[in-house]
């Protein structure tokens, strides 16, 4: 892993095959440290692939990024496939960088689903990804998505008419 790394351009970071040594990182924030986010507005994603696909993924963020001209840090969990794609907002004024976000989105989003992946892996779809749902998510599995929620929320109480609105046939919401 560590040739990987190394390899890969890979600066700074922390292995371990411990799992109390991994948290103790964690919870140490030794694991990610990431000063450029101090500098910049961003937007974080937390898109997951294949294991195995990972290098492909990072190589087509790589080329949205150029394409865009927007600096794209990943980190992640390189054990599961779970990367933080996060786009930094540095010099976009409001409207430009609205509009590149959403460019970016859409073609990260697109090459995630090319190599396999989920629009999220550990922080859900919630409102952010909501849009990007009906586009990348069969109609079977938001089905299932709002059996879950009228099983679970019968009142529909919890969060109300967000993400998955079971009442809604028509839409992800």
């Amino acid at each position: 892993m560590l040739e990987c790394a190394d390899y890969c351009g890979v600066t700074s970071g922390y292995h371990t095959n411990k799992c109390a040594d991994a948290g103790i990182a964690w919870s140490r924030g030794a694991v990610l440290d990431v000063p450029v986010l101090d500098d910049s507005p961003y937007c974080m994603e937390d898109i997951t692939v294949p294991v195995s696909r990972t290098a492909d993924i990072l190589d087509e963020i790589e080329s949205i990024a150029r394409r865009h001209g927007v600096k794209i840090p990943c980190f992640g969990h390189a054990g599961d496939g779970n990367v933080h794609a996060t786009l930094l907002r540095e010099d976009f004024d409001e409207d430009a960088w609205r509009e590149a976000r959403h460019r970016v989105l859409e073609e990260l989003y697109q090459a995630t689903y090319r190599v396999g992946g989920n629009l999220t892996g550990e922080h859900g779809i919630g409102a952010k990804r909501i849009g990007y749902l009906p586009q990348f998510v069969d109609r079977g599995q938001i089905e299932v998505m709002k059996a879950i929620k009228r099983a679970l929320d019968p009142d529909l109480i919890l969060n109300p008419g967000k993400v998955i609105d079971p009442g809604n046939s028509e839409s992800a919401s």
